[in-house]
């Protein structure tokens, strides 16, 4: 079951600067969706047209089965959001601002220490939000958010600006977070190596188009399927007659013959069988796919 989905999504500036185009998420219900993409192509907009905060032009959002343009009210009561940089009152401590806003969300007053303790900051006492890090302010952030005890939570860039230690912190507790309330996270980032180790399953972004979907298994086959066999051989145009006579599509380019990336036991085949044809195995090359590389091909052809 999709916890939220939306379905063509698309959204422009101007007129003649489409920002979205035809957006179509799928986030299932318990997963950590990391939305990624590089600066610019059209995250933040699509978790703003989420939430409601920019006025829809073109598409349809739904959030626990529900169309956000006539439940919004309802759907907002059940979500916790951070967007771009955490809202917090600097001069006050972290229980101070947490008080505001369970008066807002006229929440039990007893999840102020619960989130507190949750997000490590039960310790700060008396300390103003002005003298906290960026990680503490952002640890602030996410426990507003938490509060009043959503199902959904939307984290624009939540380790923006933070050194290695807050980018760990960071990550450790949106997994607890995930797996001990079981709270269904949309996360967007541009680092792809964060989002690899949090997230179940990924979107990925660019140019206002999205590129890929699914989980990161996913991607791999499908960058995978796309990766070609590289052959050097002692008599090039005798292979290829060879392997298009079994149905395999090759290609030759210069000195090297290219086929499509085969199961490893194929691959020994056909080398025992060229090898019984008398003709020599000087390369085979399948290179591998690293997922950096995958999202950059992904990336670049868009």
């Amino acid at each position: 079951m999709y916890l939220l989905e939306t379905e063509g999504l698309s959204y422009q500036f101007r007129k003649e600067e489409t920002v979205l185009n035809n957006i179509q998420l799928q986030v299932p219900e318990g997963s950590i969706y990391g939305f990624l993409g590089p600066n610019g192509a059209g995250k933040t907009t699509t978790l703003k047209l989420v939430l409601g905060l920019l006025r829809k032009q073109k598409g349809r959002v739904r959030i626990f089965g529900k169309d956000l343009d006539f439940d919004r009210l309802s759907i907002l009561q059940q979500t916790g959001s951070l967007i771009e940089s955490p809202s917090l009152y600097l001069h006050l401590t972290a229980r101070e601002n947490l008080l505001l806003y369970q008066r807002i969300y006229q929440c039990n007053p007893n999840r102020i220490s619960y989130v507190l303790e949750l997000t490590g900051l039960s310790h700060t006492g008396n300390k103003r939000c002005s003298s906290f890090s960026l990680g503490m302010n952002q640890r602030l952030a996410i426990a507003v958010a938490l509060l009043h005890n959503p199902r959904l939570l939307i984290l624009d860039e939540p380790t923006n600006g933070l050194d290695p230690s807050g980018i760990i912190e960071m990550r450790e507790l949106l997994r607890s977070i995930n797996r001990n309330m079981g709270i269904t996270i949309l996360i967007s980032s541009h680092l792809l190596s964060e989002i690899e180790k949090l997230a179940t399953h990924t979107g990925i972004i660019n140019n206002g188009s999205l590129v890929f979907q699914g989980t990161f298994s996913q991607l791999m086959q499908q960058q995978q399927a796309a990766c070609s066999l590289f052959y050097k051989t002692s008599d090039n145009l005798a292979a290829q007659t060879f392997l298009r006579q079994r149905n395999i599509v090759v290609d030759m380019d210069q000195d090297t013959l290219i086929l499509p990336l085969l199961p490893r036991e194929e691959i020994a085949r056909i080398n025992r069988e060229l090898m019984k044809e008398g003709i020599d195995l000087f390369q085979v090359h399948a290179p591998e796919t690293s997922l950096e590389q995958t999202f950059m091909n992904l990336i670049n052809q868009n």
